[in-house]
């Protein structure tokens, strides 16, 4: 609802680069970290790998909310579509290089972990992002600051239940015997 008060008295809250995107910036930053962390630290072999391609998911949402316009040159253009697009696939390809090392065990693992309460978050936040996309889209054919405003607020819903799950891995993790 305060989102709601503050979109009335100013629009560009849901705008690009404004308070609503970087949110989502900075709480798929702090996910990331959190899965590169525990694939870092990590013992458990299936683990890791499913961290690892947690942390990369991560990262790929991450930089595909950035916008390269308002910074400079070179930041731009580690983020603009050609280059990143290429980083992004050669991440996915060595995580794919890792999980076919051992690919029966990290899917039992990742059977396992999606039924946990970090899996259903991961799970929520991935529906919230989905019903963005249908104001995204503008099917509803509302007027445009309104789908914006929806649509950074729907975003911004899914990406806090990802942070969350990254959260919950941490803490579940720890409690693992295998962290030790």
């Amino acid at each position: 609802m305060l989102w709601g008060v503050a979109w009335l008295y100013y629009h560009n809250i849901a705008y690009e680069n404004h308070v609503l995107e970087n949110l989502q910036v900075l709480f798929l930053l702090i996910g990331s970290l959190i899965f590169f962390y525990l694939s870092i630290v990590i013992k458990e072999n299936s683990y890791y790998v499913l961290y690892l391609s947690l942390g990369v998911f991560y990262l790929t949402f991450l930089v595909r909310e950035l916008e390269p316009d308002r910074v400079d040159s070179f930041y731009a253009t580690i983020i603009l579509p050609p280059v990143r697009n290429y980083w992004i696939i050669a991440a996915w390809i060595f995580v794919l290089f890792i999980f076919l090392r051992k690919p029966r065990s990290t899917v039992d693992v990742f059977l396992e972990w999606v039924k946990l309460e970090q899996g259903v978050c991961i799970i929520v936040g991935g529906l919230w992002y989905l019903l963005g996309d249908i104001f995204d889209k503008n099917l509803l054919d509302l007027n445009r600051p309104v789908t914006l405003f929806i649509e950074e607020l729907l975003e911004l819903n899914g990406t806090i239940f990802m942070l969350l799950s990254a959260i919950i891995s941490l803490v579940w993790s720890m409690r693992q015997e295998w962290w030790r």
